[in-house]
């Protein structure tokens, strides 16, 4: 069975959750583990930082799908429709606070002082999440690169968690999910005929370990990519 043996998470969206635990109990117990009351109020700041970039990092993901499709039906679209409106790009606020580069490198370094105080325990590290998973839990794929290619073929970079094999879903048009193949290898190519011949297609993606016959484990965030001729 795969495992990931880092307690960091690997993957953007799993931060915040995990920063908003870690602060949450640096409020509650870090100066009785080490920690300063600095320490504490920068755990709180890197929370409410890494929050803030994730989210816009989504925005600018839904905004660069969003502005494809407007791009390609205005290039490629019906002639007799009507003009599109744009998206709007989104904007990105910082506050004014005593941010600081450097999150990940500095949660480890809480964490080793977290680790070295007297009364640290396994509970604790499970508290703060700076404990590695159990021995024999799974590592969630992801798509690392969503690539169009000709003949609206899109090639998909993997991330297998440590599986031997990950089933390939895809879906479009708002349609549902179906899977196209497993792969065995780190790179997969969706070379599924598009609904209208010749036209652009909006497809999303996904995946889900294997073992045997038998799919198991965490799906993987989605990512889109655009088929075209």
């Amino acid at each position: 069975m795969p495992q990931n043996p880092d307690w960091f998470p690997s993957r953007l969206d799993q931060r915040p959750a995990w920063q908003t635990t870690f602060a949450a109990q640096a409020t509650a117990t870090g100066t009785t583990h080490n920690l300063i009351a600095a320490n504490v109020t920068q755990a709180g700041l890197d929370r409410n930082i890494t929050v803030i970039l994730v989210n816009y990092d989504d925005a600018l993901r839904g905004y660069v799908q969003a502005w494809t499709q407007f791009r390609d039906f205005v290039l490629d679209g019906d002639p007799n429709a009507a003009f599109p409106t744009p998206p709007t790009e989104p904007t990105l606020t910082i506050p004014e606070e005593a941010f600081k580069p450097g999150i990940q490198p500095r949660m480890r370094g809480f964490a080793n002082t977290i680790k070295g105080s007297p009364n640290y325990s396994q509970q604790v590290g499970e508290d703060y999440g700076i404990v590695a998973p159990e021995p024999g839990e799974a590592a969630t794929p992801e798509i690392r690169r969503a690539t169009p290619m000709a003949a609206h073929e899109v090639g998909l970079s993997l991330f297998k968690g440590g599986y031997d094999a990950v089933a390939v879903d895809m879906r479009r048009l708002g349609g549902p999910w179906t899977e196209i193949g497993v792969s065995l290898t780190k790179t997969f190519v969706d070379e599924t005929d598009p609904v209208t011949p010749g036209e652009p297609e909006q497809r999303e993606y996904r995946l889900q370990g294997q073992e045997g016959n038998t799919r198991t484990g965490e799906m993987s965030p989605t990512v889109s990519a655009v088929a075209v001729e």
